[in-house]
């Protein structure tokens, strides 16, 4: 431990009696240490031997900073402001052309940059805010209200866009601050909080927020000529992407939501929620979904994949191969799969008469059969007496779910009066009658 180190850490031992009076040897090792974050001489975390390391004693230097000093008042043209004496002119005050030149980076006027924070060579500062502790490297840019919070560290040639945020971490001491590593894109609106790391040429899209409870599972560029297959790492979720199915270069990020056997519009979710960016955005060509060991049985048609709108679960036309659902989508967002235990198989058991509805009618029936297998099928209307009325249907009919409509007319096209009829449904084997009611 160096003698600095040794002094901070005595000192905050003792923060409660720090204060404007305090020693002149601890307040000296203080007003140094943000000298030197100032400068980038020094930063709170750096990158040794490829981890991320905090170094405690320039955070409690900060923390420290604000006792030391008391709360002063300053004019301006348009307001006044009231803070602590040392930050209170921000880290540009009193510079010269000179100075600016030195430094080396850009800075646009409403910029608040505070002392104690690092901005590096070539660096663009919109009107942005950066806090004490921050460190901008070289050739990045914070662009219009977007914000650098206290001890965050942002790489090199970065872009932080438009109103976006990168989360500081003051306090604890002991925690390590939100890191952007070199070469990231973090879209305009988005933030970035609670210590998180973001790996060197991330795209993190706009909009998102992503803290320690977010989990990330994947990020790819499908930029190549060939077509990509992206997994999440329990093999549950896979998305096949044909080439140039992503515009420009969006990429595809995932992540994923554990669920916890929802039951959702009597159907029971199955699978974590995963996460497709960007969101409702449309693909140039349709990427695949694919989920697979969803503990299927028999019954693999009432297994469906479904995709989150508006807090509504809607399904998306998917099929069965090989034990695994896939579906084709359009757009990113969230998807699952259920189990919906009341879906019919699309082979039906048999031929059957299922329903005619509403019954009385007034103006349309709706009936419904089953096959079970591809055959010749007549639906004929009868009245009362025993005439055939109507003739709605006489051809080959493939296997499935069908329904068919009877408007109230015969087969000239002309209402028929209210009263009984006859509804006969035949195959070449077999035939049901049922009797319905029309009312006027």
């Amino acid at each position: 431990m160096s003698d600095i180190e040794k002094i901070i850490n005595d000192a905050w031992e003792n923060k409660d009696q720090i204060n404007p009076n305090s020693d002149k040897k601890i307040k000296d090792t203080i007003n140094q240490i943000i000298a030197d974050l100032d400068s980038g001489k020094v930063r709170v975390a750096e990158k040794i031997n490829g981890e991320w390391v905090t170094h405690q004693h320039l955070k409690k230097a900060i923390m420290l900073s604000f006792r030391i000093y008391p709360m002063e008042n300053l004019n301006g043209p348009y307001s006044s402001w009231y803070d602590k004496a040392h930050l209170l002119k921000g880290k540009t005050a009193g510079w010269t052309k000179e100075d600016h030149e030195k430094a080396g980076f850009r800075m646009v006027p409403n910029s608040p940059v505070r002392k104690g924070s690092f901005v590096g060579k070539n660096a663009v500062l919109m009107p942005c805010y950066v806090n004490i502790g921050a460190y901008i490297d070289e050739g990045t840019m914070i662009d219009t209200f977007a914000r650098a919070g206290s001890c965050s560290q942002i790489g090199k040639n970065c872009h932080i866009s438009a109103a976006s945020g990168v989360g500081g971490v003051l306090e604890p001491a002991q925690a390590l601050p939100t890191i952007i590593e070199d070469n990231v894109f973090l879209g305009a609106m988005s933030e970035v909080v609670e210590g998180v790391i973001v790996g060197e040429g991330s795209v993190i899209s706009m909009g998102m927020y992503i803290g320690k409870s977010t989990k990330t599972i994947a990020f790819q560029f499908l930029q190549d000529d060939l077509a990509k297959t992206i997994y999440s790492p329990d093999d549950l979720f896979a998305i096949h992407s044909s080439p140039n199915s992503v515009l420009d270069k969006t990429g595809i990020a995932l992540f994923s939501e554990d669920y916890n056997s929802n039951i959702v519009n009597n159907n029971i979710q199955m699978s974590s929620e995963y996460h497709v960016f960007p969101y409702q955005k449309a693909f140039n060509q349709p990427i695949t979904l694919e989920f697979s060991n969803i503990s299927f049985d028999d019954d693999l048609w009432k297994y469906q994949i479904k995709n989150k709108q508006n807090e509504e679960w809607i399904e998306i036309e998917s099929s069965i191969k090989d034990g695994k659902i896939f579906a084709d989508a359009m757009f990113g967002g969230i998807y699952s799969v259920f189990y919906n235990p009341e879906a019919k198989s699309p082979v039906p058991e048999k031929f059957e008469l299922v329903n005619l509805y509403p019954n009385p009618f007034n103006p349309t029936l709706t009936i419904q059969y089953n096959l079970d297998s591809k055959q010749n099928v007549s639906i004929d209307i009868y009245n009362i007496l025993g005439q055939k009325v109507n003739r709605l249907l006489n051809q080959e009919v493939s296997i499935g779910y069908h329904s068919i409509n009877w408007n109230g007319t015969n087969d000239s096209g002309i209402a028929l009066g209210s009263g009984i009829y006859f509804v006969k449904i035949s195959t070449n084997d077999e035939s049901y009658i049922r009797k319905v009611t029309l009312l006027k």
